[in-house]
């Protein structure tokens, strides 16, 4: 037997959940959120980028920005973690949502082929 306090819980999540899903379901829809942007000037500067997404997550899933304000911790760039995992839920509803995945890869090339340049050179170099 379920008691109060239980269904009550259980009833406050299923609305939380519903919340979620509403609000996902609509910015999921091809370019409703900025996540749908892949150009490189729209991408280049990456702090107004994440700033921007930041803003989109508190206005239209304010819960979600609070529970991954809360949750995530202050080890490296908060606000790049958060938005990170935001653009998986979206990229996971909605392939063109890639966003944040492309600053990722971007970023991930550019180190690699920095750390090339870097070991090219140390060879090299005596």
């Amino acid at each position: 037997m379920i008691s109060g306090t239980e269904n009550m819980r259980k009833e406050a999540s299923s609305s939380i959940i519903r919340n979620l899903l509403a609000s996902f379901s609509s910015l999921s829809k091809t370019g409703c959120s900025l996540l749908f942007n892949k150009t490189a000037s729209e991408l280049s500067n990456n702090e107004q980028f994440f700033q921007s997404v930041l803003l989109e997550i508190k206005v239209n899933v304010p819960f979600l920005y609070e529970l991954l304000d809360a949750l995530t911790g202050t080890v490296g760039c908060k606000s790049a973690t958060i938005c990170t995992i935001y653009g998986m839920i979206m990229h996971s509803r909605n392939m063109q949502a890639s966003a944040i995945q492309r600053l990722w890869t971007t970023a991930a090339i550019k180190c690699h082929a920095d750390n090339k340049v870097n070991r090219f050179f140390l060879i090299n170099r005596s």
